[in-house]
């Protein structure tokens, strides 16, 4: 900065400077960010010393009246120094607010497709864990759920995962590499195309659904409107219309096929919650007595002494115990169901003997409507306490995670009637995967078994069990 306008900005702050040369340097102020910064630096030098010496708060409302007569134009002479600096301070700083509010609001800009995972939803764009940003050229991997892409105003579609989908044209192109997607296309200037293995699916104010198989065969079906398929191999074009579906092979043949279900999809799943308990009672309550928000009173299979629930939590301490959190009734009927269980856990009360209790076995076991133990989320004194998932028909077990339950944490567990199983450091099915497990002809859930032994002991502060119900099957 030139030495002479630094000369003579202290001047201005000084009070020592009136008419045209005042004049000047608010001009410059006012043209050049340099200045400010300086400008801005040499009153925070001069707040800081009279802080210190005067070591009082300033007062806001005076600051306030202060700039607001520097913005109405009223003289400075009417000020003192100490006045007029705190007056710019506030000044600077409503500015610089206003343009890290206008920086933050430029940056948020979203261009491109707007992308929305259901609750059971894992997707990646480009290997990165985050959908807020999908670009031209980049694949979208849709490990779990299903996600709703909206392409613009008048194109959308709804995906199953697992699906694999490019992006070739932002608001009027993909490829679907792999999986199912539903389409609707409303009227616009050009068509929408999808592009399959084998050929090009183009329409205009229609829906239909595209099933991109790992074969490469690709079911196609129209739901409403008229759809166009230019096929691979210099075939010619085919049309289908309301009702129509066909095989389409990836060298671009295609044959006519019935479908008994239409398997179209419009939007997310609709959640629903089946258990929800967070142990608030304005008392000491027996577990017996406890009525969950949401869900059918617990059921007490076995316990040493009474199970409490006190001070907004459920603790196992004190004996060994089973316990059922029985779900509310509900069908599901679809090999895309799938059930989200999240558990907040906290220390339990006798944390004491667990160093010299290695017997010790905690349990949160998923049961059917017989009550037979599915898949369990399984911690032993002997592992360090450390969760790892356990299939009960086939005592196959996922490696031990670092989690351990005797921390202050989240577990969410995602079980699928497809037979994934996963389980999730945090409180949603979006937090890092830590365990995984198949389990062969999963039955619906029924309720949550709790259980504990040999000094084994869990807590909790919630529980809560909602299902994602999936889309009726349709063969081909």
């Amino acid at each position: 900065m030139n030495p002479h306008f630094e000369r003579m900005l202290n001047r201005w702050l000084d009070g020592e400077l009136e008419g045209p040369e005042a004049e000047a340097v608010q001009r410059v102020l006012a043209d050049d960010p340099e200045a400010r910064r300086l400008c801005y630096e040499l009153l925070m030098v001069d707040r800081l010393l009279d802080e210190r010496s005067e070591s009082r708060p300033e007062n806001i409302t005076m600051m306030d009246t202060l700039a607001g007569g520097i913005v109405s134009g009223r003289g400075k002479r009417d000020f003192g120094m100490r006045h007029l600096a705190i007056a710019a301070v506030v000044a600077f700083s409503l500015f610089a607010g206003f343009m890290i509010l206008r920086d933050r609001s430029a940056t948020s800009v979203h261009t491109g497709p707007v992308i929305t995972g259901s609750t059971d939803s894992r997707i990646t764009i480009a290997q990165r864990q985050d959908a807020a940003q999908w670009n031209e050229g980049e694949l979208l991997r849709l490990e779990r759920g299903s996600a709703d892409i909206r392409f613009s105003a008048s194109a959308n579609a709804t995906v199953e995962g697992p699906a694999a989908i490019e992006l070739v044209r932002s608001a009027s192109g993909v490829r679907l590499l792999e999986g199912m997607a539903s389409f609707s296309i409303g009227s616009s200037q050009g068509a929408f195309e999808v592009q399959v293995p084998g050929g090009v699916l183009r329409e205009i104010d229609s829906r239909f659904t595209a099933d991109v198989q790992v074969d490469g065969i690709t079911i196609v079906q129209a739901e409403s409107g008229f759809l166009e398929i230019r096929r691979r191999g210099g075939h010619e074009p085919i049309y289908l219309k309301s009702g129509e579906a066909v095989k389409l092979e990836p060298d671009g043949k295609a044959q006519p096929v019935r479908l008994a279900n239409h398997p179209f999809r419009s939007g997310l799943p609709q959640q629903v919650v089946l258990f929800r308990d967070d142990f608030n009672t304005s008392a000491e309550t027996k577990l017996s007595d406890h009525i969950p928000r949401v869900g059918q009173p617990w059921q007490i299979l076995s316990e040493t002494n009474p199970t409490l629930v006190k001070n907004q939590r459920l603790d196992t301490s004190s004996g060994a115990r089973k316990l059922v959190a029985k779900l509310s009734n509900h069908e599901c009927d679809s090999p895309r169901t799938v059930y989200i269980f999240s558990f907040d856990l906290l220390p339990p009360e006798w944390i004491h003997d667990k160093l010299k209790r290695q017997g010790g076995v905690e349990y949160i076991s998923l049961v059917d409507a017989s009550g037979t133990q599915v898949v369990s989320i399984s911690a032993r004194a002997s592992n360090g306490h450390r969760w790892q998932l356990v299939d009960e028909k086939t005592k196959a077990a996922s490696a031990l995670t670092p989690v351990c339950s005797l921390w202050t944490h989240s577990l969410t567990m995602c079980y699928g009637l497809d037979g994934l199983v996963t389980l999730h450091d945090g409180s949603t099915a979006q937090a890092p995967i830590i365990a995984e497990l198949r389990v062969s002809s999963p039955p619906p859930a029924s309720g949550i078994l709790l259980g504990n032994w040999d000094g084994g002991d869990l807590a909790f502060s919630k529980i809560e069990a909602a299902v994602l119900p999936g889309p009726p099957v349709n063969p081909h």
